[in-house]
Parts: structure tokens; C-alpha cells; sequence
């Protein structure tokens, strides 16, 4: 019996990047050991040979670096009624407390002149797509943010720029589930499109998240391109990829090695964490909350002028679902 170097060769060439270069060290390495040996150690050879194969055959089918809908998840904000400004969130299913909708408490509240925190648009647009990628079939919501208030079915946290909608009370089980709950008065489908949601064991608290990991963030960053000549599609979501760069422990904030953008704010973070070579796990770790600035100051001092320029410095502020988790307590 006999492994023609022909047949490895095609096989190999079949198998890109590092999983190549793994079955060819397999190969040469047991190759050379048992050139001249007895049949049964040729067998054993064959064996693992194949073994090795195996193991490294999924990577040759075309696959995403995070499951489908993890890019579906946020939620595109649009404010109407008082504000025409945009940003994002996701949906988040409670294992108790039912249906949320999680954003950044600036994406929807402000200061008035008498300082008190209100409502910046009387009503807002949700919009979201099914975990299939169906561009086609959105989920589209309208929510009238007074009647929610008034019913208080919206808690916020300005300190953690954490804000959330009750969509439904009902506790469901999966998303099927959500085609069939009671959503609460103040909130209007718009189409039936299904919505995705963000369920809590699909979550990482601000403990068990490490530094290194790969991210991904998605979200609608509105306020990069030129909407005169568009380059992008507004009303799709974008990824953009990083690393958890730090952890500020004072303020239990991530931060995170990846430039956002104005629209970004309230999005989902997801974390990549490799198990071993075959499994990762993907997890959310919390929202967008805002970009840290790169602040450079000049100063001409025989004018006594002062001129301070804020620029992006490519990282980002992540507030952690911990604090997510705790508003929604709060209902």
C-alpha cells in the first residue's frame, strides 16, 4: 500500500495557509522516519496522515471569521420628531426580564437648560436585519419615546451611557419566539421582519474579558463619507476589526484598539477568544460608548492665542454588559 507523492501534492494544494504547511510537516516529518520500515509502522504512517487531513479539512470550505449574525445584530437608530440624528444598539434578550433594546443614553437623551435629562426626538426608527443576511427583509420598528417614558418602560444611566428600551416582557426562548411575544404599547412594527437578539449567554462580563483578544465592533457609522457622492450603503451595517487594548478598572470601562465613529455609538463588541485550534468562542462583551481624542494644542504666545484641535486616536471606550445587564435589573 502506497501514498503517491502525486496524490498528497494535489491534495495539499487544495488546503490554504498554515493547515498546508501542518499536513506537509506530517507528512515529510513521518515520510523520512519510515522510508525503509515494516508494513505495519507504513499503516500507522497512512494513518495519521490522514488523521492530520481530517482534522484540517473544514478550513477548506469558506467561512467567516464570526458567526452571520453577530454582523446582523445592531440596530440602526434613527431619531424623527425633534432630531434627525442616527446611531445604534442591538437587541437583548434577558433570561428573566424578557426583550430589551440597548443603546448609549447620549444616542437618546440630552441636558435641557435646566440641566434635567430628556428625551432628544420624540420618536425614533429601529432597524435590523434577520440572521439569514436577507438585505430584503428588514425588521423595522417605530418607538414613540414619550409614551415609553411615561410608561416607564425606558431606563438610562447617563454616568455609564448605558439606555434601554423594554420591547416585550415575555420571556422567550429562542428567536423563533419573538415573532410571537407581546410587544409593549408605545412601540409600532413597521414590516415584519424578524428581529435578532443578543441572548445573555452569548455574553462576557467585564472579568472574564482578555486583553489581546481580537474584536469586531458593527454598527452604522453615519457621519464618515460624503452622503453627496455615497461610498457606502448608510443602511447597512459596517464591521471593523481590533483588540482589546486595556481594561480601565476605575471606571470598569473596556478599551479597545479600533477607530469608531460618530453613529457607531451604542453597537455591539464582540469578543474573539480561541479555545484551541478547532473552537473559539464569540462572545458580546458590551457596546460602543465613545472614541478617546487625540487632543494637540498650540499656542502663539505673542498673539496670546490658543487653538485645540480634537483628532481620533483609533481607540475606543466599551462599556462593558455588565452595566447593561444592571439597568435592565432596574425594570
Amino acid at each position: 500500500m502506497n501514498i503517491g507523492n502525486k496524490q498528497i501534492c494535489l491534495f495539499v494544494s487544495s488546503i490554504s495557509g498554515y493547515q498546508a504547511k501542518i499536513a506537509l510537516y506530517v507528512n515529510v516529518s513521518l515520510k523520512s522516519s519510515i522510508m525503509n520500515s515494516s508494513k505495519p509502522r507504513k499503516i500507522l504512517y497512512i494513518s495519521m496522515v490522514l488523521i492530520a487531513y481530517l482534522a484540517i479539512i473544514p478550513a477548506t470550505f469558506a467561512s467567516r471569521a464570526v458567526p452571520d449574525d453577530l454582523i446582523v445584530h445592531p440596530v440602526l437608530v434613527t431619531l424623527v420628531e425633534g432630531s434627525s440624528s442616527t446611531g445604534s444598539g442591538f437587541y437583548f434578550r434577558h433570561v428573566e426580564k424578557g426583550v430589551y433594546f440597548i443603546s448609549a443614553c447620549h444616542v437618546f437623551m440630552e441636558k435641557d437648560k435646566n440641566n434635567n435629562m430628556v428625551t432628544r426626538s420624540k420618536k425614533a426608527i429601529l432597524l435590523s436585519y434577520p440572521k439569514n443576511l436577507d438585505w430584503s427583509q428588514p425588521a423595522k420598528m417605530e418607538i414613540n419615546l414619550d409614551v415609553l417614558m411615561e410608561n416607564k418602560l425606558i431606563q438610562f444611566n447617563s454616568e455609564d451611557d448605558t439606555f434601554a428600551i423594554q420591547i416585550s416582557k415575555q420571556v422567550i426562548s429562542d428567536d423563533d419566539d419573538a415573532r410571537k411575544m407581546e410587544i409593549n404599547d408605545g412601540i409600532q412594527p413597521i414590516s415584519k421582519g424578524r428581529i435578532l437578539t443578543v441572548p445573555e449567554r452569548n455574553t462576557k462580563k467585564y472579568d472574564e474579558v482578555l486583553i489581546g483578544n481580537d474584536v469586531f465592533i458593527s454598527g452604522f457609522p453615519s457621519s464618515i463619507g460624503i452622503k453627496q457622492i455615497p461610498q457606502i450603503d448608510y443602511y447597512k451595517p459596517l464591521l471593523r476589526k481590533g483588540i482589546v487594548a486595556g481594561k480601565y478598572d476605575k471606571l470598569k470601562t473596556i478599551i479597545i484598539d479600533c477607530a469608531t465613529f460618530g453613529g457607531n455609538s451604542g453597537g455591539p463588541v464582540i469578543e474573539i477568544e480561541i479555545v484551541d485550534v478547532l473552537k473559539q468562542n464569540v462572545r458580546v462583551i458590551g457596546m460602543i460608548s465613545q472614541f478617546v481624542p487625540f487632543v494637540e494644542e498650540w499656542i502663539n504666545p505673542q498673539h496670546r492665542l490658543k487653538n485645540i484641535e480634537f483628532e481620533n486616536s483609533g481607540y475606543s471606550v466599551v462599556v462593558p454588559i455588565d452595566k447593561v445587564i444592571e439597568l435592565i435589573e432596574k425594570f
